[in-house]
């Protein structure tokens, strides 16, 4: 084989080392623009704002749909709630007796007491100072005399029923509940007492 065959092979043989005019190019990344001190201090105080706002909402919902607060004005709860006390109240699940309730009576917020929920029958023994759920005498842990208000309407026995519960004060010479008021409708409760912080005298 002559020498100009064996050059012309490995001509042929190698790779074509000429660019492709058909591929493109690599874009080349734009530098990042540099903000203003300006520029900055609005982006910061929109943030702020936004994380505001979420917690304004989450606060909003919190106070209305799962809970409340309210501030006792009276002693008709005491000891349990006193006067100027902070109550945080939770509105959902069921109410039971036992339970302290805020509940709003002639566009006025009251506190007292669950002592009978939707088939209790509630009766008060005016002799002998005590009252009476389903015909037993509940355990308290203070004992409070409990009497009938002379200028009620309200009769005994008197059956809860469904939609309503039957309350009384703490302090049970304060008549100024069910037993002037008759049962409250559960429309009316602005939820049960989960947590009290003392704040006597405000």
């Amino acid at each position: 084989m002559s020498s100009e065959s064996v050059a012309k092979e490995a001509t042929e043989a190698k790779p074509s080392e000429a660019p492709d005019k058909n591929k493109k190019s690599k874009k080349e990344k734009k530098p990042k623009k540099q903000l203003t001190e300006k520029q900055k201090t609005v982006r910061a105080l929109r943030r702020l704002l936004t994380k505001i706002a979420v917690i304004a909402i989450a606060a909003v919902i919190l106070l209305t749909i799962v809970g409340g607060v309210a501030v006792s004005h009276d002693n008709n709860m005491f000891p349990a709630v006193g006067d100027g006390d902070l109550l945080i109240t939770y509105k959902l699940g069921g109410y039971y007796n036992g339970d302290i309730v805020v509940y709003e009576v002639d566009g006025v917020k009251r506190i007292g007491r669950v002592v009978g929920i939707p088939g209790d029958t509630i009766d008060i023994k005016d002799d002998e100072g005590y009252y009476t759920i389903n015909g037993t005498m509940p355990y308290e842990t203070i004992y409070f005399a409990t009497r009938k208000s002379k200028d009620s309407t309200i009769r005994f026995p008197y059956q809860v029923q469904e939609g309503e519960v039957f309350i009384f004060n703490d302090m049970r010479d304060d008549t100024y509940d069910s037993r002037i008021l008759g049962a409250i409708e559960t429309g009316e409760l602005q939820g049960k007492v989960v947590l009290l912080i003392r704040r006597r005298g405000f």
